[in-house]
């Protein structure tokens, strides 16, 4: 029995081979979340990751469908279709998965709110003057819950102020005046959701390594694991030197306790020797 093709119409066909050919030329593969990425933004990220990765926003039933025909020749690849939701970009590139977010998590940046946005922090203003020359401005921050007066001829905030608490949602009459200050208060950017790699697709929480925190744990384990085999005397490339070099300390102070003659320890038994034999001789007044 054929196999049933999804059909596509003409119009979408040039769309899908693009993808189709991202994927096959890329050696990684993933899945980005765009949504309220303002347009202007999107392109300046984009030319942030110029020659590193190529991003392509366009319909999820698109990427579905290109995940689903490359599948045969990158296995495992349709399992990046769980991690498409909402507005989404493919993303094709050859740095690894780790690198990759590394680098999508720089592209993000503040921008203005329009309201009705989740705060992601607390919204807080601060005493002091603004830029604002006296004039409608002060009732318009009022208006807005702002704390604003005049004083000597110029606009202040009169003291510090939570505006929006972390997670509620920003007044949309809040947000124009919220811009008006410069205040920025939402980051956008790539939300990577999912990377494929060699069979294997990565969920962004695997992704998110603090590195300072990895390096600081390596070196604590290859510490104690260096200790450990210094105390088992168990022979590695790195600790072969510092064993050999314990064992014949033992060794020379072994015999030298025991007094046995060697090319390393006759000099200091010599030595020892002629020290006693002169103790002994004073004592006897010799």
């Amino acid at each position: 029995m054929a196999k049933r093709q999804a059909h596509v119409a003409p119009a979408k066909k040039e769309q899908l081979q693009r993808l189709n050919q991202l994927i096959r030329d890329h050696k990684i593969i993933a899945i980005a979340k765009v949504a309220g990425i303002p347009g202007p933004q999107l392109q300046k990220i984009r030319g942030m990751l110029r020659g590193k990765a190529e991003i392509v926003v366009s319909k999820n039933n698109l990427f579905r469908l290109a995940l689903l025909e490359m599948e045969k020749g990158k296995p495992g690849l349709k399992g990046l279709a769980g991690a498409i939701q909402s507005q989404t970009a493919l993303v094709a590139t050859d740095l690894n998965p780790f690198l990759l977010f590394k680098q999508m998590e720089a592209t993000k940046m503040p921008s203005p709110a329009k309201g009705g946005e989740l705060a992601p922090d607390d919204i807080k203003v601060s005493e002091g003057e603004t830029s604002f020359k006296p004039g409608p401005i002060v009732g318009e921050l009022q208006k807005a819950g702002i704390p604003a007066g005049i004083e000597g001829g110029k606009v202040l905030i009169k003291k510090d102020k939570t505006l929006v608490r972390k997670g509620d949602r920003i007044p949309r009459e809040l947000a124009p005046m919220l811009a008006k200050l410069e205040i920025h208060p939402l980051v956008v950017g790539l939300d990577l959701q999912a990377a494929w790699e060699a069979g294997t697709v990565y969920p962004a929480n695997l992704l998110a390594i603090d590195e300072v925190k990895i390096m600081g744990e390596m070196g604590l384990a290859a510490a104690q694991a260096f200790k450990l085999a210094m105390l088992s005397a168990y022979p590695t490339p790195f600790t072969i030197r510092p064993l050999i070099a314990k064992a014949r300390m033992e060794a020379m102070g072994l015999a030298l306790e025991a007094g046995i003659p060697t090319k390393d320890t006759i000099e200091l038994l010599i030595g020892r020797a002629g020290a006693q034999a002169r103790a002994l001789s004073s004592a006897a007044g010799v």
